[in-house]
């Protein structure tokens, strides 16, 4: 795991446990605690996962200014570790952005409101693929002429991924789950309520 740190999270404050007197009369002490914020993001992945994980933590809005940034192997939950009263305790403008090293995958944004120390847990983020997107229009051979209506489909070998019709000018759009990019058979097929053989191409997403 590599680990880097900026800014204030580089630092945990001092801790005093015994009391600390001033020497004047009347005698006044101080006790100074600093305490620690534990924050656990729990993480999904529905589909595929990525080998490594990129999180960077802000605070109060301010994206210049990273509080930790950290890289890890993807695994179920994120946690770290954060000095007492970094975060905004009063909205969700903390973020924590997460970065899966890997361009087939989707950043995810998670805003939070914060607290002044303690364990926080937030609701798990969901890590998953760039979809897949297939769109085209449906002709008729001997005339050019657009075919509405046409039921189309993508297939993993021979069962259903996703379905739909081409609309009134022949066009149709179909979006299936990222991870298909990885599968090894994934075929279009148009035409199968059509009196004319269904037409099969097979995909490649790379």
């Amino acid at each position: 795991m590599i680990v880097s740190q900026s800014g204030c999270a580089m630092f945990k404050g001092p801790e005093y446990p015994e009391t600390i007197y001033n020497h004047r009369h009347p005698l006044i002490s101080v006790t100074y605690e600093y305490g620690e914020i534990e924050i656990h993001l729990p993480l999904r992945y529905p589909g595929a996962r990525p080998e490594n994980i990129a999180f960077h933590v802000f605070s109060r809005g301010d994206t210049s200014r990273t509080l930790i940034s950290v890289l890890q192997e993807a695994s179920n939950q994120f946690i770290v570790y954060l000095p007492q009263g970094v975060l905004d305790t009063e909205r969700a403008s903390n973020l924590i952005k997460i970065f899966p090293q890997d361009p087939d995958f989707i950043p995810v944004d998670v805003h939070f409101k914060g607290i002044q120390f303690g364990k926080l847990i937030l609701p798990p983020a969901n890590i998953v693929m760039i979809p897949l997107l297939v769109d085209g229009s449906i002709y008729l051979n001997k005339n050019d002429s657009s075919l509405a209506g046409v039921e189309v489909s993508l297939q993993n070998y021979d069962k259903s991924i996703t379905q739909g019709k081409s609309d009134s000018t022949g066009y149709f759009k179909l979006t299936i789950p990222g991870e298909y990019k990885r599968a090894k058979y994934v075929q279009l097929v148009a035409g199968t309520n059509m009196i004319f053989k269904p037409v099969k191409h097979k995909l490649d997403f790379s």
